[in-house]
């Protein structure tokens, strides 16, 4: 859902005012709630990064629920404790999303459903949230490393 934002044509004070309402709507964006959203309009995407097969990787495994949230990002919910705010998934290269956008695949053309159980290889690299996400949905990010 987009909003046209417009200055109304009035006096100074009334249109200081009315540029401050506007902009209060136009930059509301996603609230803290980080329930699933693979069923909602927002387009998916996924952050991709340059790690390829036989580079150095983390050796660590996280298994959860793959969850598309609000703001588009793709991630991880854990299964022992679903309120939590799930993961953010930095995918190798090579990943893409579905044709039909209800599933990750992986440079093997290995499909990942969304809401699915899924177990990745890699680990946490100390790594903020990306801006083409929102940090307050995300409880950190985790970089799959592991072929797809």
């Amino acid at each position: 859902m987009s909003r046209k934002c417009r200055l109304a044509p009035s006096g100074t004070g009334a249109a200081v005012l009315m540029l401050c309402l506007n902009l209060a709507a136009c930059s509301q964006g996603p609230g803290g709630d980080s329930t699933p959203a693979s069923n909602s309009p927002a387009t998916a995407h996924l952050i991709v990064t340059s790690w390829r097969n036989g580079d150095d990787a983390m050796l660590a495994q996280n298994s959860g629920t793959l969850t598309k949230l609000s703001d588009g990002c793709v991630g991880l919910r854990a299964l022992n404790d679903p309120k939590s705010k799930p993961v953010l998934l930095r995918w190798p290269a090579g990943t893409r999303l579905s044709e039909d956008g209800k599933a990750v695949v992986g440079s093997s053309s290995k499909r990942f459903a969304f809401d699915s159980v899924v177990g990745p290889g890699g680990g946490f690299g100390h790594v903020s949230v990306p801006s083409e996400c929102d940090s307050s949905l995300w409880g950190g990010v985790y970089d799959v490393q592991e072929p797809l």
